[in-house]
């Protein structure tokens, strides 16, 4: 008897108090609402996106590409003449470390060290230099760039 008294009331207490299914319903039909907005904004957004990206890989990046082939080159140019350099000193070093006792010759290798530092610092700046404007062009060149695109736009 009892037992049935304490099924009877959790039935009556489900029914009365539990408001789970009527919050999922609103829930749902919230989201469905949500979803069908948001999918026309979505839609128009991306279409907007399309068309930038189809104007950019018409217009813009094949001029991107050209500019980038011609400064990496130059840079990769240098970046071996440095390479060079760097391989004769090592070999010259070499050289020297396998004809002449270490101690005999520390003050001179340090003297050479130093004007090799001196000389490699001035190539770094030189090379800062050249790269700082190289970056100047690029940076203008991007900007011109984008002024266009936002005209067309």
């Amino acid at each position: 008897m009892v037992e049935a008294v304490i099924k009877d009331l959790g039935e009556i207490h489900a029914r009365l108090l539990d408001h789970k299914p009527v919050v999922q319903g609103e829930i749902r039909f919230f989201i469905k609402e949500f979803e069908g907005k948001r999918n026309d904004r979505e839609q128009k957004r991306l279409e907007r996106i399309n068309n930038q990206m189809k104007d950019l890989n018409e217009k813009v990046f094949p001029g991107c590409i050209s500019l980038m082939d011609k400064h990496f080159q130059e840079a990769k140019e240098q970046l071996d003449v440095s390479n060079m350099m760097c391989r004769r000193l090592q070999k010259q070093e070499e050289d020297r470390l396998e004809s002449k006792p270490l101690e005999k010759e520390k003050g001179k290798r340090e003297e050479e060290w130093k004007a090799f530092l001196e000389q490699l610092n001035e190539q770094r700046h030189a090379l800062d230099s050249e790269h700082q404007r190289k970056i100047q062009e690029i940076e203008d060149h991007y900007a011109k760039l984008k002024q266009t695109l936002n005209k067309q736009t």
